[in-house]
């Protein structure tokens, strides 16, 4: 059980990092996709989306990296 709620912290602090993140990259995607060419542009899904596909992108690499730093830990003792 101290497993899962030490996830779920490690989880919820890295969520609000992940946000804060995501909102800060909104205008260099904004820029990027202005560069692009009106053919390219009708293919890529609105920024919306784009953002939202980012965020969740992000929380699954930190799910991963949680569960195998937790892994590690309870491996080798260094939790009990």
């Amino acid at each position: 059980m101290a497993i899962l709620k030490q996830f779920g912290i490690l989880f919820v602090l890295g969520s609000v990092g992940i946000v804060m993140f995501t909102i800060a990259s909104i205008p260099l995607v904004e820029q990027q996709l202005a560069k692009l060419s009106p053919e390219i542009l009708e293919k890529v899904p609105p920024l919306g989306i784009l953002m939202l596909l980012q965020g969740l992108q992000y929380s699954i690499l930190l799910a991963i990296s949680i569960l195998l730093g937790q892994s590690k830990f309870y491996t080798f003792k260094l939790i009990s």
